[in-house]
């Protein structure tokens, strides 16, 4: 999975025709590289800090490639101290 931290990764990247699974937590964030790239991209919703969302996300992009071949995760985290 490719997350959106580097904007020009993605798109760059599925021009080179493999698969990118572009996730975030406001996946409209992230829904005009699959719009881009219908053939060779899908965005989905994915909060990883609720892991029952993750199972899902996995398997959606197994069924839509076939496989993953290579899963990238990097949420954005922000710590607060009072």
């Amino acid at each position: 999975m490719l997350h959106r931290t580097r904007p020009r990764t993605c798109p760059r990247r599925a021009r080179q025709r493999p698969h990118a699974v572009v996730t975030a937590r406001d996946v409209t964030t992230v829904e005009d590289i699959a719009a881009t790239y219908p053939d060779t991209a899908l965005a989905l919703p994915l909060d990883v800090t609720k892991t029952a969302e993750i199972g899902p996300v996995v398997e959606q992009s197994r069924a839509r490639f076939g496989g993953i071949d290579v899963l990238v995760n990097t949420p954005a985290t922000v710590t607060v101290r009072g």
